[in-house]
């Protein structure tokens, strides 16, 4: 049967649970995320071939890289039988906290979201949506939302099964590194992607073995905690006793370094020089990008390109996670280009 978005949405708790999920996420990817040749004036690629992994075409709700890190999470609170609320973090425009609540609205879990900083009088399309598909909200002010990894603050607000911001941790690279495993099968040069918690990189990281993988950070300051975090990730997952399905994989910690340099500001900065890279980019090649991961990473990649990072004639492929509900919150077209 063709793993199609409305498939994944009408099976996803088989899909979670299930035995054979190495090869449904694998089959998701083959017949949802195309592979597209990237040719723009915009981008300057002085020699290499660049790609596009085109996760954003999957399910809108539940696509880019967002049910790939969920899915180690659900799996565990599915498999535990679990009866807690399910909770997690995130801003007004979370990518991940959109993706959660449209998963537990499907699964029938109850759930909260923490979200950072004080309510609006007019909320945000996207915690609209999580109001709508039953998410409970929860603000918590920015001064104490630093707090909100410690257990002792945890506890003084119920009782939870406490999944982390951004879907991060060993739990949230375990899906994703069979992206790694569909990328290696493509045979780049290198791989490049932006990073956020950095899960998704470590998972990629795992499935591709010795391929270069570049992280983007759209986070201002977080080389450091992001190569310790995807490095203590990797290992952790490998030394645990993985589900049937997934099989062994060395971990290789020098194929993968963080660029730091094209937060254009800081997490969520969305500068005019960006912004019209963006616009020229979107021109070009009727591909949306997000304003927060994807357009900084490109950004990036064009940049690096030009400075001769990669050899002349190196595929490259970049990874599209997704994220296109956040353009709703620069007042950007959403819905009619998303797929």
């Amino acid at each position: 049967m063709a793993k199609t978005s409305s498939w994944l949405a009408a099976n996803l708790h088989d899909f979670i649970t299930g035995s054979h999920f190495t090869t449904n996420l694998l089959q998701l990817l083959h017949e949802n995320c195309p592979l597209v040749r990237v040719a723009t004036e915009t981008v300057h690629l002085s020699g290499i071939d660049l790609y596009l992994l085109r996760l954003d075409s999957l399910c809108p709700s539940l696509g880019g890289n967002k049910i790939f890190k969920l899915f180690g999470h659900l799996r565990d609170y599915l498999e535990k039988g679990y009866e807690l609320p399910v909770a997690s973090f995130g801003g007004a425009h979370s990518n991940h906290l959109y993706a959660l609540a449209h998963a537990c609205h499907i699964l029938g879990l109850p759930c909260v979201g923490f979200i950072r900083g004080e309510p609006s009088i007019t909320p945000s399309a996207t915690l609209a949506d999580l109001d709508a598909l039953g998410m409970q909200l929860r603000f918590v002010r920015r001064s104490e939302y630093r707090l909100k990894e410690q257990l002792s603050w945890r506890q003084t607000q119920g009782n939870f099964y406490w999944i982390p911001e951004g879907g991060g941790g060993p739990r949230g690279v375990l899906g994703c590194i069979e992206i790694g495993r569909f990328l290696a099968a493509q045979a780049p040069s290198a791989v490049a992607l932006a990073c956020g918690t950095g899960s998704t990189l470590a998972g990629i990281h795992l499935g591709l073995g010795d391929t270069p993988v570049l992280g983007v950070s759209a986070l201002k300051g977080a080389k450091k905690s992001l190569e310790n975090a995807i490095s203590n990730w990797d290992s952790q997952v490998a030394m645990e006793t993985l589900p049937n399905g997934v099989q062994n994989f060395k971990v290789c910690p020098q194929a993968f370094t963080i660029a730091d340099e094209f937060h254009c500001g800081g997490f969520a900065r969305y500068p005019g020089y960006l912004a019209e890279f963006v616009s020229a980019f979107e021109a070009d090649t009727g591909i949306l990008l997000d304003p927060v991961y994807t357009s900084k990473l490109l950004w990036g990649v064009a940049a690096l390109a030009r400075r001769g990072h990669w050899s002349e004639g190196a595929k490259v492929i970049a990874v599209h996670t997704g994220g296109l509900q956040g353009r709703r919150g620069r007042n950007l077209e959403y819905l009619s280009g998303a797929n």
